[in-house]
């Protein structure tokens, strides 16, 4: 479970997406999501970092949607996190691409959204990564 936990963080890819991940979807450097595995019924490629390789190493993954399930819950009870689900996970990655700067364009891409519309409600996280900015200037000029 801990390598779709990996894979989910580092690619943003739904559970489904994940568990239908077969070795021949590696091209290169490159993980190709095929249409008929997604939501959206649209292919998409997201590249393959340093980080998630490992994690690609044993595909297929040998876990069906209810172990993952399972095994899931079990993990989120055992450190008090009830409230946590695995999708959680794809907003993880959204989150944490968009405070590094990351632009809702490229977000969307590897999200695999149909349209802007749909990340743009990550938006907040960079207005508060800008505020966070701004207050920095803010700092640097008022002590001027």
């Amino acid at each position: 479970m801990g390598r779709c936990i990996g894979i989910a963080l580092l690619t943003g890819c739904r559970r489904g997406e994940i568990l239908k991940m077969r070795p021949d979807d590696i091209q290169g450097n490159r993980l190709r999501i095929h249409a008929g595995n997604t939501k959206t019924l649209r292919e998409r490629t997201i590249p393959i970092v340093p980080a998630l390789r490992p994690w690609l190493d044993r595909l297929p993954l040998a876990i069906n949607a209810e172990g993952l399930k399972a095994g899931f819950r079990r993990g989120r009870e055992k450190v008090d996190m009830e409230h946590v689900n695995f999708h959680d996970l794809r907003h993880s990655c959204a989150s944490l691409l968009i405070n590094m700067g990351v632009s809702l364009e490229v977000v969307r891409d590897i999200l695999g959204h149909t349209t802007i519309k749909t990340t743009e409600r990550y938006a907040h996280l960079d207005v508060e990564r800008q505020e966070e900015a701004l207050m920095q200037l803010s700092n640097a000029v008022g002590a001027a």
